[in-house]
């Protein structure tokens, strides 16, 4: 049983103020501020994914949802995109992040191939159709109408355009949809680290490939010059995960964790 000390030392009291003066700690730390954080992880060791946090979708011949998957030393999920030519699988969480409440996610992901295919990490303000992805092209060209994610594309006409980007769009006047490259290409069967930060309505990005180091992108006011940003903060957000085929070729994609955050409401 806990000692307690003194006023304000009981341990359901966690909050941010506890940690005000612990530095550099404090952004390692503030996660277990769970008073005035929402913090979720997902390590998928279990006998099957919480149906009741997440809808899972799979559009095409032979293709599979996201499901346990036994592997050595992790726990991880396998969807399958079938064999179809554009088939895909994909994972949704609550659609109740918001970015005025600094919601952010982390995902650490692989997939078996990466020579025709189409991968999307990030946020969405609803599930997009016909089992299609938030982003329809790097141009870019948006399907949602709020939406911040990671996103590459095999099928886009350039090797330049077909490797990862970050691609936000907003609903707000002004928030046109946005692209910009990390410079990296997926590398088949190797876990790729994906971090994506919604502050206000402004997106801050990392992304990191086996022991590679992390590149950061960002769009908003001070990187790109919006004043309106990136995407409506006030706008409901949905954690989202998807995963296409862009040829009769079955695509694998092992999630081994995923992590979403936000600050709770004042």
């Amino acid at each position: 049983m806990p000692k307690i000390t003194g006023p304000g030392r009981l341990p359901g009291t966690l909050s941010l103020s506890k940690f005000a003066r612990a530095g550099a700690m404090r952004d390692f730390l503030e996660f277990y501020a769970f008073r005035d954080r929402y913090f979720h992880i997902d390590d998928f060791d279990g006998d099957a994914i919480n149906l009741d946090y997440y809808a899972l979708a799979a559009a095409g011949a032979a293709a599979a949802v996201f499901a346990t998957n036994v592997q050595n030393g992790t726990g991880v999920v396998r969807g399958s995109t079938g064999t179809d030519d554009n088939a895909a699988t994909s994972l949704v969480g609550p659609i109740i992040f918001r970015g005025d409440n600094n919601c952010g996610i982390w995902a650490r992901l692989k997939l078996d191939a990466v020579t025709s295919c189409e991968l999307e990490v990030g946020f969405v303000d609803a599930v997009p159709g016909s089992a299609g992805p938030a982003f329809s092209a790097v141009a870019p060209t948006a399907v949602a109408a709020d939406a911040a994610v990671i996103h590459f594309d095999t099928d886009e006409a350039s090797a330049a355009l077909d490797r990862i980007h970050l691609l936000t769009v907003g609903s707000t006047a002004n928030q046109d949809a946005k692209a910009t490259s990390f410079g990296l290409d997926a590398v088949a069967a190797t876990f790729l680290d994906v971090t994506l930060q919604i502050i206000g309505n402004d997106v801050v990005s990392t992304v990191s490939i086996g022991t590679t180091g992390q590149v950061t992108v960002s769009h908003n006011n001070g990187t790109s010059g919006n004043a309106a940003g990136h995407v409506e903060g006030g706008v409901s957000l949905a954690p989202w995960v998807y995963c296409r085929t862009r040829s009769t070729t079955p695509v694998l994609c092992d999630l081994d964790a995923i992590a979403v955050w936000s600050d709770r409401i004042a």
